[in-house]
């Protein structure tokens, strides 16, 4: 996916296992710590508007592999879960 920083894109890009050349943004105060991210969890390429607008996109080159523990693909599966035992949880504690 070629793409800008953007929090929802990351996370179905992310969720799929599908790798992001990302097109960096100034001026928008999430980028950095979006790019961080992205760069620690997912496989990526980053590239510089320049690069983008010159056509030089870099599809050939390999994506880069994170630099820590990709995230899990089961994650919406797993917030479910997490819900539902503290809303279960919740619930006991009302009922005594």
């Amino acid at each position: 996916m070629i793409t800008k920083p953007g929090y929802s894109t990351f996370c179905e890009a992310l969720s799929e296992g599908t790798g992001i050349h990302l097109v960096r943004r100034q001026g928008f105060a999430e980028a950095p710590l979006l790019e961080a991210e992205l760069q620690r969890r997912g496989w990526h390429r980053l590239l510089e508007r320049e690069q983008l607008e010159a056509g030089d996109w870099l599809l050939d080159q390999p994506l880069l592999a994170p630099t820590g523990t990709p995230i899990a693909a089961d994650g919406p599966e797993q917030a479910a879960r997490l819900l539902q035992r503290v809303a279960l949880e919740r619930l006991a504690v009302h009922a005594d």
